[in-house]
């Protein structure tokens, strides 16, 4: 008989998107702060590179399955009690009233029949995504799992109260070890399961905040599938992408992001019989995001009972850890051809500092050392400090492998993630770094960075102010509001001026305060107008004033700046419209810089 440790269902941390927005207040003249880098500097990951690592074994491995059905049944109410008449219900109930913090649901207890099913058969945890898959199925958004279990050899005739008894106190312990690191109101299952002469009792367990409404994974006529609910705390900013087809994803479109409350209109492939979504928020400033909620969705307009995991990659095995890299490359990069996309190029200096930085990664990963350390790889791997080109965006995807080495699995295991693919995939990345190491005797473990370069003689501010434009118009669009009406009295100046920030290095409070100046000479009325740092032009939050029907024209405009201490070269986005003189802020979304100007007649 054995017991596991806890195996998490998810152990990267979520990547999204950074919006850096600059604030200022006072007088005009008056320059704001330099907005704090969320990177770690060159030095620091230097100085994790040269601390000792402990000798320490991986977490046990799970099993590798090309295929596994669910048995079922389903519950229909997820989070009402478990059935009266399952295995161990007894013990449950029991765990539950000595405990009063936890309560058994019936969508944990689906969750742990299914897992102890596939433990007892394999004697192994299943994959991540997997573990995610009979999850979704058995109605738990989850984006983690706590799990422990106990296992031995049984009799032929030997009735399962009669192991569990013979067991004790083996199974009791097991449950009050996971209930006991568990904060009030968490949920939990518990249930036995026999496979070729062998059982496993198995208890799952998870904090309960992040919360769907109504969500059923369907697609609706248009083929998007909504996905709804509350996190378990507030955030400024949330974002969600959904899998689409062998290796594609998309971004899913916002409803609402106000406060802890969320919702989402993801489109799928209809084609696909299952799609993965993800949820994420992101703290004030950050580049990590929280994981909110994981769920599968069902394009075909049915739920599957069937796991497969991606079918596009090509098994790859390599003989040295050396070939990793090459491996998953070429992997890769057959993938995007296949998409139309051009090949990543390989920057050698950057993929040492990842093959310095990937073991303390996953010694992190694994609890060996400080957590922490994890978040402080991935940011320095996307800052991309030693890129030979300027970047201006930096993603991060992880993955690792028991047994064999396989560059091709590798590769695949990322795929089963919509933000992984995000950083194979993203538009405009150029450039890829790979760090592999070996973990222990048998275990490979990839870290990636792609980066999206940028090319500041091919700027274009006027292209670039269009696609400013344009996201604004989405989100409007979303509000069910319509388009932003140009203000060509301003717009031309205005694009003159954004022009001298990425040119001859000019603040952009200074380059907005000129915009305003002129802005009101103009059209000799009063003058509003901000100005928006952000690492993405997709991720322009929508001013409160122009979130009305009547919203005033607006000089849309675009800039480029490397200035202050962020690795990555940012945009900055420059609006003005006619409108009183105010010094408000940009809503929820963060500090932004904003100026009134009023001329008379």
């Amino acid at each position: 008989m054995r017991s596991s440790r806890p195996i998490p269902l998810a152990c990267a941390p979520w990547l999204g998107l950074l919006a850096l927005l600059a604030g200022c207040g006072g007088a005009p003249g008056a320059l704001p702060p330099p907005a704090p880098s969320p990177f770690p500097e060159a030095a620091e990951l230097e100085r994790i590179t040269r601390q000792p690592l402990p000798d320490a074994e991986p977490r046990q491995p799970p099993a590798s399955v090309e295929r596994w059905r669910l048995e079922g049944p389903f519950p229909a109410d997820p989070d009402g009690p478990p059935p009266p008449d399952a295995l161990g219900a007894t013990l449950v109930m029991e765990a539950a009233s000595s405990a009063a913090k936890a309560v058994p649901t019936a969508s944990l207890h689906c969750v742990a029949r299914e897992l102890a099913r596939f433990v007892a058969t394999h004697q192994s945890a299943p994959s991540e995504d997997l573990q995610g898959f009979i999850a979704n199925r058995c109605g738990s958004p989850v984006a983690s799992l706590a799990m422990q279990w106990v296992s031995g050899e049984v009799g032929p005739d030997e009735a399962p109260p009669a192991v569990l008894e013979r067991w004790a106190p083996g199974p009791a312990d097991g449950l009050e070890r996971t209930l006991a690191g568990l904060p009030p109101g968490s949920v939990f299952g518990g249930a036995f399961a026999e496979a070729e002469g062998r059982a496993v009792w198995l208890v799952v367990a998870q904090r309960v905040g992040n919360r769907l409404t109504g969500y059923t994974g369907l697609p609706d006529g248009g083929g998007m599938v909504a996905v709804r609910g509350r996190a378990r705390r507030p955030y400024p900013m949330m974002e969600a992408v959904v899998t689409r087809g062998r290796f594609g994803y998309a971004s899913c479109v916002p409803e609402i992001v106000e406060g802890d409350a969320f919702g989402f209109r993801c489109p799928v492939e209809p084609t696909d019989g299952r799609a993965r979504i993800e949820v994420a928020g992101f703290p004030e400033g950050a580049v990590l995001g929280d994981r909110i909620v994981t769920v599968n969705a069902w394009p075909t307009g049915a739920p599957i009972d069937v796991w497969q995991p991606p079918p596009a990659v090509e098994r790859r095995p390599v003989d040295d850890i050396a070939q990793v890299g090459p491996g998953f490359v070429e992997a890769l990069n057959a993938l995007r051809a296949e998409a139309g996309l051009p090949a990543l190029l390989v920057d050698e200096g950057q993929s040492q500092v990842l093959g310095a930085l990937g073991p303390y990664y996953w010694s992190a990963v694994d609890q060996h050392i400080e957590r922490a350390v994890a978040d402080r790889v991935v940011l320095g791997t996307m800052a991309g400090y030693r890129v030979t080109e300027a970047v201006e965006r930096g993603h991060f995807a992880a993955a690792r492998l028991w047994g064999p080495t396989d560059a091709g699995l590798l590769l695949r295991t990322m795929l089963a993630s919509p933000s992984r693919r995000r950083t194979l995939f993203a538009p405009g990345v150029r450039v890829l770094a790979t760090g592999a190491t070996t973990i222990g005797e048998s275990v490979t473990g990839l870290v990636v960075g792609t980066y999206r370069t940028f090319d500041a003689a091919a700027f274009d501010v006027q292209a670039a102010g269009r696609a400013a434009r344009t996201r604004l118009d989405a989100q409007r669009a979303a509000a069910q509001l319509g388009r932003l009406a140009p203000w060509p009295a301003a717009q031309a100046r205005l694009d003159a001026i954004a022009t001298t920030i990425g040119r001859d290095g000019v603040h952009p409070q200074r380059a907005l305060d000129r915009a305003l100046s002129a802005a009101a000479a103009a059209s000799r009325q009063g003058v509003t107008g901000l100005y928006v740092e952000t690492n993405d032009l997709d991720q322009i939050p929508l001013p409160e004033a122009l979130r009305t029907a009547n919203a005033p024209p607006v000089a849309v405009a675009a800039a480029f700046t490397r200035a202050g201490p962020h690795p990555w070269v940012r945009h900055v986005v420059l609006l003005v419209w006619p409108g009183q003189t105010t010094t408000a802020a940009l809503g929820e979304a963060g500090r932004v810089a904003r100026r009134g100007v009023t001329r008379g007649r």
